[in-house]
């Protein structure tokens, strides 16, 4: 028995896509294209804060660089004492992507921090 449309994913060769299929793998572009930015950018602030060489390398995995984004963060911690938060948290500012972006990405650089080295 036939429904009233055609059967998704069979749609005839040369009609035209509709809107939203066009539109979702530029989305999607877009999105990794943010987080490569933003990775890339973690790993020059890691690099400028830690020295590390391991970080000179461009083409370090995603996850290398989360896993030393991960270490500072722990070790910084451990090191600040309470209640010395700094950053857009602790001036209120929850949102990553609001105008204060920048301002958030100087106060963890310039916090007095000691130097952190990855574990092999």
């Amino acid at each position: 028995m036939a429904r009233g449309g055609p059967t998704p994913g069979c749609e005839q060769p040369g009609a035209p896509k509709p809107r939203v299929q066009m539109l979702k793998p530029l989305v999607e572009k877009r999105r990794r294209d943010r987080i490569n930015r933003s990775l890339e950018e973690l790993r020059l602030l890691l690099l400028e804060r830690t020295r590390d060489q391991n970080l000179r390398n461009p083409k370090l995995e995603k996850a290398e660089i989360l896993e030393f984004a991960v270490g500072y963060l722990r070790e910084r911690s451990r090191v600040e004492p309470p209640g010395t938060a700094r950053g857009w948290a602790a001036e209120g500012r929850g949102d990553h992507r609001g105008p204060g972006r920048g301002r958030w990405a100087d106060s963890a650089v310039d916090g007095g921090l000691g130097e952190w080295q990855a574990p092999l």
